[in-house]
């Protein structure tokens, strides 16, 4: 985790959690629109928090939306839900460092 971050992070990493119930409901909903904007939120945020693979995961998200791929969103909202199930955060404090 990146240093500064360790009290908001946490937080945040709910939200996104929560969010793909949301996502998987939309997409079941074919609002393909409210999907499309919450992917572009996931893109913009996810590497200014420390998680650059959720910013490339929005990216796809985003522009499968914007296609309409539902076969394309079904797959990777299952890889964002794997991610964000597996990702353990660590304080990178540098100070600790050999």
């Amino acid at each position: 985790m990146l240093s500064g971050l360790e009290e908001i992070v946490p937080g945040y990493l709910a939200t996104r959690r929560e969010e793909i119930a949301e996502m998987i409901a939309l997409l079941s909903a074919s609002r393909f629109d409210r999907l499309a904007s919450l992917s572009h939120d996931l893109k913009g945020s996810g590497a200014s928090y420390g998680f650059p693979e959720l910013t490339r995961i929005g990216s796809a998200l985003e522009h499968s939306a914007k296609q309409m791929d539902t076969t394309a969103l079904s797959l990777q909202l299952t890889e964002l839900n794997n991610y964000v199930g597996r990702v353990q955060l660590f304080a990178n404090n540098a100070s600790n460092a050999p």
